[in-house]
């Protein structure tokens, strides 16, 4: 894929990571492409429209671990074809006191030409992750 729409897949992840520190839901909705389908935590769950994804999510990281933001430690192009690209993404979530709660690895994927649009899907691999307490 050319750079360019390398490069707006990048920029759509740090929307959606803006969007999640800034506990806007709307925005993060925004970033993605529906029906979303989201495989984590052993489950699969498919979100048909804007509004499904459960939101108590900033209360949810705040309450258990004392959330504060996230940020990006890696974002590889694991994939790219003529119609999609997948994207291996490692992030970590941090206290107020910059602390680490833990680091996560997750996959994107997005299709071409509308990259920019939205993820399609993406999958966490929270129960590998690297938790602190």
């Amino acid at each position: 894929m050319p750079p360019d729409n390398v490069q707006a897949v990048m920029d759509l992840l740090d929307r959606f990571m803006d969007a999640l520190n800034r506990h806007d839901a709307a925005r993060m909705d925004a970033c993605l492409h529906f029906p979303h389908v989201r495989l984590a935590e052993g489950r699969v769950r498919v979100y048909a429209q804007p509004g499904e994804n459960p939101m108590d999510l900033f209360d949810r990281l705040r309450e258990q671990d004392g959330w504060e933001h996230s940020a990006w430690d890696s974002r590889r192009v694991a994939q790219e074809g003529p119609d999609k690209i997948h994207v291996d993404v490692r992030y970590t979530r941090y206290r107020d006191d910059g602390s680490t709660i833990g680091t996560y690895d997750s996959s994107t994927s997005q299709p071409w030409p509308t990259a920019a649009g939205g993820f399609r899907r993406d999958r966490a691999s929270a129960p590998n992750a690297t938790r602190r307490r």
